[in-house]
């Protein structure tokens, strides 16, 4: 009876043991399937900065064309694929006239599958960074001077492109103030001279500098135009002005004709319904007996100093502006009238 116990255990241990075998082995075959699936397909597949825009050839773009490339390939070198794709992309972030200059390298890398795209990089560095720039930067420190209408961030941002090309990060504090200093404006530079104390350290200078300018304001004067100067007056031709026409006169009519227009409401004038004499656009009708006379022996009216008997005098106070019945005249509407001459 011992004995098939004996043999069943034997054989559960012999499972058992093929059991734990082919666990080993699916064990290493999932590792390995891992390990194929993490060369093929890259665990992170989303970019995080944007593509950098394509290189044109031109020297001054390569200077920040070169850190977001190398920025790119540095954050998402994972998402971009293996040497071979990373090499690509440089490649394709070059236009056509650049892609000409680095075509060896293309043909190089497909002949012996050696994709590393720091030789693109080392070869347009080659070409388009300037050998006299260090030198050129440190002249331009010793030029540079802040315009009157130069905002002071601005012309900070501008000192320090010039101290990064001039490769002076590492220099003294006092050559970095020495150097910034000189080429302030004169009102800050007025202000600066009138403090007593100020830091040795760069940056503290400069923000010694920014609070000396937030209350220096500079004011610019502009000049009030000169009340004599006719320079900016535009010239007038007078034969161009367009002359206003006069009113044409109201014809004469006799005494009965102006009493029916009286009595009927009309204007004494022109005999119209629309308006009375005062409004009358036509000008008063001029008797041409009376021109006529007045032409060969001009009359020379006197007013009297003192008012005659029977004599009755109308001055403009006493004008009412209403035709009246004893109203006469040919134009109602002057100033003075003179009735009992």
């Amino acid at each position: 009876m011992n004995d098939p116990v004996q043999q069943l255990r034997a054989e559960i241990q012999a499972l058992r043991a093929e059991f734990l075998q082919e666990i080993q082995s699916l064990r290493a075959e999932n590792q390995a399937l891992r390990s194929t699936i993490s060369l093929i397909a890259p665990t992170h597949t989303k970019t995080v900065l944007p593509p950098p825009t394509k290189f044109d050839g031109k020297p001054y773009r390569f200077k920040t064309w070169l850190p977001s490339i190398k920025a790119k390939i540095t954050v998402d070198g994972e998402a971009i694929g293996n040497d071979m794709a990373r090499f690509y992309y440089v490649w394709d972030n070059l236009e056509p006239t650049v892609q000409a200059t680095v075509l060896p390298l293309l043909a190089d890398a497909e002949e012996r599958t050696q994709w590393d795209y720091q030789e693109i990089l080392q070869q347009l560095q080659r070409v388009y960074t300037n050998p006299n720039e260090v030198r050129e930067a440190q002249q331009a420190l010793h030029k540079i001077r802040q315009n009157d209408s130069e905002p002071l961030p601005a012309y900070i941002a501008r000192y320090e492109r010039i101290l990064y090309e001039a490769k002076g990060r590492d220099w003294p504090a006092a050559v970095k103030i020495s150097t910034f200093r000189q080429g302030l404006n004169a009102s800050i530079q007025r202000a600066l001279d009138g403090q007593l104390m100020l830091p040795d350290d760069y940056p503290a200078f400069l923000q010694a500098v920014q609070r000396l300018a937030s209350r220096t304001a500079t004011y610019t004067h502009t000049p009030k135009p000169d009340a004599m100067d006719i320079s900016a007056v535009e010239p007038i031709c007078i034969n161009t002005i367009d002359r206003v026409p006069a009113s044409p006169r109201a014809r004469s009519v006799p005494p009965p004709c102006r009493d029916r227009w009286r009595k009927a409401g009309k204007c004494v004038r022109c005999g119209s319904t629309a308006h009375w004499v005062q409004g009358c656009p036509y000008l008063p009708a001029v008797d041409k007996a009376a021109a006529a006379v007045a032409a060969v022996q001009p009359s020379k009216r006197v007013v009297p100093a003192v008012q005659p008997a029977g004599r009755q005098l109308y001055y403009p106070s006493d004008y009412s502006g209403h035709e009246t019945e004893d109203d006469d005249s040919d134009d109602n509407c002057d100033l003075f009238y003179e009735l009992s001459l």
